[in-house]
């Protein structure tokens, strides 16, 4: 009886010491909660108000405080028509996160990649498989489409590598319907794949008391859907290796390609530009020629290709305007050029969703071989590039430039899915004549 005692002891004991342990190893499971008041949301009571998302310290060349004041509140207002307009029949498309802390520029790229749901069937939409490099600041975009309930933030955190969103529907007392989004700082996340969950809390009994229908508990055609993605740590990748004969710091570039000089300081400053209308800022200044004659609508379909590169007479702000001039068709590109005579070979990209980068310039007698890499971008985002390569006086006779990819040495961009069709985006090989 008294040995019967003591193993009943004993088993109690035991019990509660791998409660204990289960208890404690439970609490070393770090939570992290993200508090409302460092969200950036729309329409999202205790978060910070989105049209207050802060301007670039720095404006870019030709911009005014007032344009991007205007900038910001149309992109806001691109995200509010995309969410608006998902039809109701279709599911909502999964939630994603953006490679960069909540800024003016993440907004952009939130505003990018929802308005591409205006083209895209939710369906096709990627719910798994998106990478990103650890050591760097991560966003995740939270949204709703229309629905005459508020969408209310209660809570947001993380445990381990599951992310947990949880909304609560308020009932609106007007007709109306409304639409929601937050940009959720996560910080840099170590390397790992995570889950994102979106959970409904139950709608208030006191609504219920008289009346309101609860929404379903998924809601998935309203919240935008769980989603994962992965984290993963990359060595460090090395330099672009530098053109033996013209150095990149000799060449002008829009988007300023690493290692190159910024085209935007062959330009003077426009004052006036925040009261310019699109057009007139446009006839003002020689980058948003380019830029237009480059942007997304006027880029080659697919099948067709971007057209070769060109050489024009000058350098600096000269090459600069004649490259405008060519971009604008003012001028066609001169097959014959003058010899003796300072020469800019230039290069572009039309817009698409990679960098395009110069890795080098080689340059002999009577051949020209300019490097270029395609590079994946951190964001959702889409971008253009030219540069303005000189390549001196000539003597006479026919030049031969080539134009070669090369493969990016940065690891993450092994991760990326290569680009179908260069050739459709950037320019290509080509010759000259130099004569006296």
């Amino acid at each position: 009886m008294h040995r019967s005692s003591l193993n009943i002891g004993f088993a109690l004991v035991l019990l509660l010491c791998v409660r204990a342990f289960a208890d404690e190893s439970n609490e070393d499971r770090d939570v992290q909660i993200i508090p409302l008041d460092q969200i950036w949301g729309y329409n999202l009571p205790g978060t910070k108000d989105i049209a207050g998302i802060p301007l670039p310290e720095k404006p870019g060349f030709g911009q005014s405080l007032d344009f991007l004041r205007r900038q910001r509140e149309h992109n806001i207002e691109q995200i509010r028509r995309a969410l608006t307009a998902k039809h109701p029949t279709e599911q909502a498309t999964p939630g994603f996160v953006l490679h960069r802390q909540p800024d003016f520029q993440t907004l952009l790229g939130a505003s990018n990649r929802l308005r591409g749901l205006l083209h895209d069937h939710p369906k096709e939409v990627r719910v798994t498989g998106e990478r990103y490099r650890a050591g760097e600041e991560t966003t995740l975009v939270f949204f709703s489409h229309p629905l005459s309930y508020y969408m209310r933030l209660r809570n947001v955190e993380r445990q381990d590598n599951e992310i947990t969103v949880q909304y609560e529907f308020e009932p609106h007392t007007t007709p109306e319907v409304t639409v929601h989004f937050a940009l959720i700082p996560l910080g840099k996340l170590p390397a790992g794949k995570y889950q994102v969950r979106f959970e409904q809390i139950p709608l208030a009994q006191k609504y219920r008391d008289i009346g309101f229908e609860p929404v379903e508990p998924d809601a998935w055609m309203i919240v935008c859907r769980p989603f994962s993605f992965e984290i993963i740590d990359l060595p460090e990748a090395d330099e672009p290796a530098k053109g033996a004969v013209i150095p990149l710091d000799q060449i002008w570039s829009y988007q300023k390609m690493p290692g190159t000089r910024d085209a935007h300081e062959l330009e003077p400053q426009l004052p006036d530009a925040g009261l310019m209308s699109d057009e007139e800022f446009i006839r003002r200044h020689q980058i948003q020629q380019i830029l237009h004659s480059l942007s997304f609508r006027n880029r080659p379909k697919p099948g067709e290709k971007a057209g070769p590169a060109f050489v024009i007479i000058g350098t600096g702000k000269e090459a600069l305007k004649n490259a405008a001039d060519v971009f604008n068709k003012e001028k066609q590109p001169q097959q014959v050029l003058p010899a003796d005579t300072d020469l800019t070979l230039v290069f572009y990209s039309y817009m698409c969703a990679r960098y395009v980068r110069i890795a080098s310039v080689g340059q002999s007698e009577n051949v020209i071989t300019v490097k270029y890499q395609i590079v994946a971008h951190g964001t959702q985002e889409m971008t253009t590039h030219f540069a303005l390569i000189p390549i001196g006086k000539l003597p006479a006779g026919r030049v031969q430039v080539n134009v070669q990819q090369v493969e990016s040495n940065d690891p993450f961009d092994q991760l990326i899915p290569p680009v179908r069709d260069p050739l459709r985006y950037v320019s290509d090989s080509f010759s000259f004549e130099v004569r006296r």
